[in-house]
């Protein structure tokens, strides 16, 4: 208390205006913007924020990023038409067969099984359009199950019949699916090769696969599908 006030303000004074300055904008600054009414979606962030200056006014500057006003017209008396949807009994037997698959035990075939519907094979595929390089139909060791039509027909047949480690080049359309649309309707080159057969083994459709699954029994497991496909 016995120090000359000049003093106290060489040594101090930078740091007690940076106090006092940020006093004022925490005491001021939320209760502005309160006062204009605005809703802000983010944190305020500081423009300027000077010293203050002795008997003088202090001010600072914020910007605050804020809702937009939203005003829609037009919609009331709208005529709108929903499509009902109806969960069947072949909704809920598709939805048992994906979990059945799911649950599936897979081995290795013995060796020189041929490729059939219904086995886990995995292949991999070089193609080719116009004699260059097609990336879309160029891929390596993906597995995919015969029978369910996931494969272009000409090429799910194509690998029908294949023993392990054998590769066959195939004429294939490409389809309208495809990214690179300037390819549509060629026909390409797709060598193919049969890297892998599984053998597959459903569980049975019965209590025990429900129980598996943390269910009572088969009919709790079919509503429990029924109710997810309703709200769905």
């Amino acid at each position: 208390g016995k120090a000359p006030l000049n003093v106290i303000k060489k040594f101090y004074g930078s740091s007690i205006a940076y106090d006092v300055a940020d006093q004022l904008v925490r005491s001021h600054l939320f209760k502005a913007i309160d006062q204009q009414s605005l809703n802000p979606i983010a944190a305020p962030v500081l423009e300027t924020m000077d010293s203050p200056k002795e008997d003088q006014a202090y001010t600072f500057t914020a910007l605050v990023d804020v809702l937009p006003p939203l005003k829609i017209e037009g919609y009331k008396g709208l005529k709108l038409h929903a499509n009902v949807v109806d969960v069947t009994d072949s909704d809920v037997d598709r939805e048992l067969e994906f979990i059945q698959r799911r649950q599936a035990k897979t081995k290795e075939a013995h060796e020189g099984t041929k490729a059939a519907s219904g086995q886990l094979v995995t292949i991999s595929q070089k193609g080719t359009v116009d004699g260059e390089s097609f990336a879309e139909f160029t891929f390596d060791k993906v597995p995919v199950e015969l029978g369910k039509k996931y494969l272009l027909p000409e090429l799910e047949e194509g690998i029908i019949g294949l023993k392990v480690g054998e590769e066959k080049t195939l004429d294939i359309a490409v389809p309208e699916h495809v990214n690179d649309k300037s390819k549509i309707g060629k026909q390409a080159k797709a060598t193919v090769k049969l890297e892998g057969i599984q053998e597959m083994t459903l569980p049975e459709l019965n209590d025990e696969l429900a129980k598996d699954l943390g269910l009572d029994n088969l009919d709790t497991l079919r509503k429990n599908i029924r109710d997810r496909l309703d709200k769905q």
